[in-house]
């Protein structure tokens, strides 16, 4: 919407009082399951009955934003975005929002879009005219992380008369407020074209509209081999996750997260397609690496083919601070695996593989149908690129393969897409390094 003001200002300038209350709706810790009434309107104080809106927070809905929506003014948004992954829908959500604080102006509350990443929000109509919202991002992860912020309104019918000023941090807009039978039979005064003000309280790096929102994860299709009848595996259950334990040499249990662990996945010993650390799992959230002594992924994830009954797995596990390593082969026993296929246990030792390529980039040119990418070449390697053409991550088709100059050029590219690229040495005994972190991603008309 809005129909009034939207800015991230710091609230607790506007209600002190809240800081400190003890009150029972200034402690909670509701999820969807508890039954919160969850809309939310400017106090009487401040309100003028000509221009009110009221605000439904919904946080509960899988295949919905964590949005606050209006009858007829649209719906406030955010999406996140880490490492080049954009998560908006609450079912992609590492863990669900949980409201802090709730009164009938004013909500707080939190959630986690990705492992270790929180954000914390307070939002209150401030008045008939003006809503506030308060946006933090908190790192819990053990390294450096870019987090990238979407705040945004939508309205599926649209809004009119849109004016951006990008350099000022601003959208002024239009949209349809119609009155009621009882406004018009009492000879209320009403407003029924209003214009918008949507701002930031600091300048947004840029600045657009979209198309679309895009679509909750679809369901994935799979066949299965004996019958050839496709069955679809939803996106909130698991198919094929393998798993176990990793432990270092000294034998304690491997505690690294991302990008300071990971993993390459092959299928049938190929290394046409790999899956990495970042592939998701359909039926929860817990990330490949958890840094708690286990790995695991959804085997499938493989699409080039995809995976049957008999058919092998590689997992390449690798310490990136010691250097330590481990490497093994399972089959998959039947399908769907619905309690997982268990491969035992990985144990982490000192091993001579290729290093992780330096220096490697990715330059699109400025129509975006093209790519250049550059890395540094050893002597004696030989390099495989892989692409990814999806917005889901972790799963890498090759490309190019045997590649002994450092540069390559990727052509015919639709800028209607999302490219990244990851780059793998091998050494004469087959080896493989540890594959660069992802680099690319033309950035999409349309939002999602």
């Amino acid at each position: 919407m809005l129909k009034r003001i939207l800015s991230l200002l710091p609230l607790l300038l506007i209600v002190p009082a809240l800081v400190n209350a003890q009150s029972y709706l200034s402690n909670l810790s509701a999820t969807a399951e508890d039954p919160l009434y969850t809309t939310y309107a400017a106090p009487m104080h401040r309100s003028q009955f000509v221009l009110d809106e009221g605000y439904q927070f919904n946080f509960y809905e899988p295949g919905n934003g964590v949005d606050f929506e209006t009858d007829t003014g649209g719906e406030i948004g955010l999406a996140v975005k880490v490492d080049g992954e954009v998560r908006y829908y609450v079912q992609q959500m590492q863990r669900k929002p949980t409201i802090t604080l709730s009164y009938p102006d004013i909500v707080q509350y939190n959630y986690e879009p990705f492992a270790g990443i929180e954000i914390r929000s307070t939002f209150q109509v401030y008045s008939s005219r003006r809503a506030l919202q308060d946006v933090s991002v908190v790192n819990r992860r053990d390294s450096a992380v870019t987090v990238e912020l979407y705040p945004f309104i939508h309205k599926n019918n649209g809004l009119s008369s849109i004016e951006q000023a990008a350099d000022r941090g601003y959208v002024t807009f239009m949209h349809h407020e119609p009155a009621d039978g009882w406004t018009k039979g009492h000879g209320v005064p009403y407003v029924e074209e209003v214009k918008d003000l949507f701002m930031v309280d600091r300048m947004p790096h840029s600045a657009g509209s979209y198309t679309s929102l895009g679509s909750p994860p679809q369901q994935k299709i799979t066949s299965t081999p004996s019958t050839g009848i496709q069955s679809s595996h939803l996106p909130e259950e698991n198919y094929a996750v393998e798993y176990g334990r990793v432990y270092n040499s000294d034998g304690n249990p491997s505690e690294k997260n991302p990008p300071q662990a990971q993993q390459i996945i092959l299928h049938n010993s190929s290394g046409a397609e790999i899956l990495t650390e970042m592939a998701p799992k359909w039926g929860d959230s817990d990330p490949n690496i958890p840094g708690n002594g286990w790995q695991g992924a959804e085997l499938g994830n493989f699409q080039h083919p995809e995976i049957k009954e008999g058919d092998t797995f590689t997992v390449i596990f690798t310490d990136m601070v010691s250097g330590e390593r481990d490497e093994l082969t399972h089959s998959i026993p039947s399908l769907p695996a619905d309690g997982g296929i268990p491969v035992g246990d990985m144990n982490l030792s000192p091993q001579s593989y290729p290093a992780q390529p330096d220096g490697f980039e990715v330059n699109f040119s400025k129509d975006e149908t093209s790519a250049s990418i550059d890395w540094q070449v050893e002597s004696g390697l030989k390099y495989d690129l892989y692409r990814r053409t999806e917005s889901r991550k972790g799963r890498f088709d090759r490309i190019a393969e045997g590649l002994t100059e450092g540069n390559y050029g990727d052509f015919n590219l639709s800028v209607d897409s999302t490219y990244m690229y990851t780059l793998i040495a091998r050494d004469s005994a087959g080896r493989r390094s540890p594959h660069t972190q992802p680099r690319g991603e033309i950035v999409q008309t349309d939002l999602f």
